[in-house]
C-alpha cells in the first residue's frame, strides 16, 4: 500500500478507550514503517478498545488489517504515537492504503530494489530503487516507502514474498 502525498486512500478517526488499565489494544501493529503503524490484525468485535469500536462503527469506518495508523491524538511521530496508545482514552487517525498492481519483468537483470521487513511481518517495505535494476528499467510505479503486500497474487509472510520476488522472471507486485 502507498501512504502519504501520492496516496488516495481514505482517512477517518476513531475514538478508542480502555475499560481496564492493562487491557490489550485489540490490534497487532507492525512498526517497521517510518511514517505510520501498519495494522496486521484487528479485532472485529469483542472486549478490547478496537473490538468495541468496530462493533459500533459503520462497516466503512472499521479498523481493519491492512490499514495504517498515521496519527494518535493528532501526533504523527512514531515515539509520540506509541506513548499515546498507552493512555486510557485516545483518538487514532486511520488511513486506508491506496492499492495498485505493478508489473516488472527482470529480463535477466537483478531486481534493483532493496526492501526492509520484519521477520514476523506480512509485507516488505521498499527502501531503495537502483537505477540499473529491473524495477527502474520497467518504469514500474514503485517508490521508497511503498509496502509490498503481495507478489504474483501470493500473500503471506515476508519471507514468502521475498522468495516470490527472487524466483520469478515476471512479477506482478501489489503495492
Amino acid at each position: 500500500g502507498r501512504l502519504g502525498r501520492e496516496s488516495r486512500g481514505e482517512q477517518f478517526t476513531a475514538a478508542l478507550f480502555r475499560e481496564a488499565e492493562a487491557e490489550h489494544l485489540g490490534m497487532v501493529l507492525e512498526l517497521s514503517g517510518r511514517a505510520a503503524m501498519y495494522v496486521v490484525q484487528a479485532d472485529e468485535a469483542g472486549e478490547t478498545p478496537v473490538g468495541r469500536y468496530n462493533l459500533t462503527a459503520h462497516r466503512n469506518r472499521r479498523i481493519s488489517a491492512g490499514d495504517y495508523i498515521v496519527a494518535v491524538e493528532g501526533m504523527a511521530g512514531m515515539d509520540e504515537m506509541r506513548d499515546a496508545l498507552e493512555e486510557p482514552e485516545f483518538e487514532v487517525t486511520v488511513q486506508r492504503p491506496a492499492l495498485h498492481d505493478v508489473s516488472v519483468v527482470k529480463r535477466g537483470c537483478a531486481l534493483g530494489m532493496w526492501v526492509d521487513f520484519d521477520d514476523s511481518g506480512t509485507c516488505l517495505i521498499v527502501s531503495q530503487i537502483h537505477d540499473s535494476g529491473a524495477v527502474s528499467k520497467s518504469r514500474a510505479d514503485i517508490l521508497p516507502g511503498d509496502r509490498i503486500l503481495a507478489v504474483n497474487g501470493r500473500q503471506g509472510s515476508s519471507s514468502a514474498l521475498l522468495d516470490e520476488l527472487r524466483g520469478c522472471e515476471g512479477l506482478r507486485v501489489t503495492i
